[in-house]
């Protein structure tokens, strides 16, 4: 299980950081507790999200990667 707001590094063209801080929190909370409902709005919340690029983001490879095992974890 993950655990904890990952380390990112940062890119020169990255993923907005606010909206992947919003996403990765949403996941955590739901992956911590055992609420099913909670855990579906993360997972549809991930899939449907759109990230910005900004200069000085989160490198997209990374938080991809993330987002693709916290889905699993959460069930999709």
């Amino acid at each position: 299980m993950i655990a904890g707001m990952p380390e990112f590094e940062v890119s020169p063209r990255g993923y907005d950081v606010n909206a992947v801080q919003d996403l990765v929190g949403r996941a955590e909370s739901a992956l911590a507790g055992r609420d099913p409902a909670q855990r579906a709005q993360a997972l549809a919340a991930i899939r449907e999200a759109k990230i910005g690029v900004v200069l000085r983001g989160y490198d997209r490879a990374q938080v991809d990667q993330y987002l693709a095992q916290v889905t699993r974890e959460l069930g999709g």
